[in-house]
């Protein structure tokens, strides 16, 4: 949050407008008064949220392992990501060797 009194707020849309009037480089023009903008904020909430697995997804992936059906992954998530997920659903394990390419 930040508290603007009116001067403050109508130069910041003044800047927002004159940044999007510029067809060539709206979007570097705005990153740049947001950036500008987004400086002494004060932090009043902050909130994440988990992605859950479907109900018995790492024990349908073991059956599958156990019956020698091979299984990928293919995602678009950071690999960071990819990883957490696959190693909840038992999909690879601590002890398996990751290949990262």
């Amino acid at each position: 949050m930040k508290v603007l009194d009116l001067t403050e707020l109508t130069k910041f849309t003044f800047e927002c407008e004159e940044a999007e009037k510029d067809i060539l480089n709206r979007e570097t023009r705005l990153e740049a008064v947001y950036s500008d903008w987004e400086q002494g904020l004060t932090l009043i909430g902050a909130t994440a949220v988990e992605d859950k697995l479907q109900d018995k997804v790492p024990e349908t992936i073991h059956d599958l392992q156990m019956a020698g059906i091979k299984i990928w992954m293919l995602t678009g998530d950071k690999f960071e990501t990819a990883e957490n997920i696959s190693f909840s659903c038992k999909l690879i394990k601590e002890d398996f060797e990751i290949y990262k390419i």
